[in-house]
C-alpha cells in the first residue's frame, strides 16, 4: 500500500480505492442491463447545434482480473489481498500510460464531435472540472452553452484478464446521453463498449479490439506503454464513430 500511497498521494488512495469498487462491481456483474433509448429522429428533427461533454480530471486505467471475484465472495482475507494486489497493478499502470497523455475520455469526446459535425450538426466540446453524472450534464452544460442539445459521456477505461494466466485485453465503456437542452427530454441512451467481452457483461453495442493490443502481464503492459495506450485511444475512436452514426439523422433505422 505505501508504493500505491507514493503514487496516488493523500485523499488520491481513498478515491481510487472506492473509484475501483464501483468499476469491480460493474466489471464482474454478468447481464447488467444498462439503460438504453433508440435515437428519436422526429425529436430531434430540428435539432443544429450539439454540445459534448468532456472532463479535465485526470482518469485511472483499471486493472482486473475477472476469476478474482470467486475470491472476494468466497474468502475475506483472500478478497483483500486480491484487491490490493489489483490495486497494485492499477497503479502501476496508471503511472506507466501517463493520465496526462492518455486522455480517453477527452478524445472520445473529441471524437465524437468530430464526427457529428460530419452528420450535419454544428458541435463542440465542454469541458466540465470533474466528471458529471449523466443526468447532471444537461444543466451544467446550459450554464455554459446555447447549444439545442447536450450529448452527456462517461468513459470507463482498463484492461481486463479473465484470470490471473490469461491475456490482458483493452476494454472501454462508454455511457452516453443524449438531451434536448429546452424541454431537457431524453433524445438518446446507450453503452457502448469495446475490447474485452463486456457485450456479454452489459448488453452492450460491443467492438473487439485488435490482437496486437494484447499483453501477457502488467509488466508487458508497463513495458509497451504506447502501444498499450495506442489501445484505449482506438476504443475511445470506435465508441465515438459508433455514437455518432447512431446520431446521424440520415441513418438508417
Amino acid at each position: 500500500m505505501e508504493k500505491i500511497r507514493a503514487r496516488f498521494p493523500g485523499g488520491l488512495v481513498k478515491r481510487l480505492i472506492h473509484s475501483y469498487t464501483v468499476m469491480l462491481i460493474l466489471s464482474l456483474s454478468a447481464c447488467t442491463e444498462l439503460p438504453k433509448q433508440a435515437f428519436n429522429k422526429d425529436m430531434a428533427r430540428d435539432l443544429r447545434t450539439v454540445a459534448v461533454t468532456d472532463h479535465a480530471k485526470d482518469e485511472y486505467f483499471w486493472v482486473t482480473i475477472v476469476s478474482y471475484s470467486q475470491v472476494f465472495t468466497l474468502n475475506l482475507a483472500g478478497g483483500i489481498f486480491a484487491a490490493a494486489d489489483l490495486w497494485a497493478k492499477t497503479a502501476r499502470v496508471t503511472t506507466a500510460l501517463d493520465p496526462k497523455q492518455t486522455r480517453v475520455q477527452n478524445r472520445l469526446s473529441k471524437r465524437l464531435a468530430e464526427g457529428l459535425n460530419s452528420c450535419g450538426y454544428d458541435a463542440e466540446v465542454i469541458t466540465f472540472d470533474e466528471p458529471a453524472r449523466l443526468d447532471d450534464a444537461l444543466k451544467l452544460a446550459s450554464q455554459r452553452s446555447k447549444a439545442d442539445a447536450v450529448v452527456a459521456v462517461r468513459v470507463y477505461a482498463s484492461y481486463v484478464a479473465a484470470s490471473w494466466d490469461s491475456d490482458y485485453i483493452p476494454q472501454v465503456l462508454a455511457t452516453v446521453k443524449a438531451f434536448d437542452a429546452k424541454s431537457g427530454k431524453v433524445l438518446y441512451e446507450d453503452a457502448i463498449s469495446y475490447g474485452y467481452e463486456a457485450a456479454k457483461l452489459y448488453k452492450t453495442v460491443h467492438s473487439a479490439s485488435e490482437a496486437k493490443y494484447r499483453f501477457s502481464s502488467v509488466d508487458d503492459i508497463v513495458k509497451n506503454a504506447e502501444l498499450a495506450r495506442e489501445g484505449l485511444l482506438a476504443g475511445a475512436d470506435a465508441i465515438a464513430a459508433q455514437i455518432a452514426a447512431d446520431l446521424d439523422p440520415k441513418g438508417t433505422e
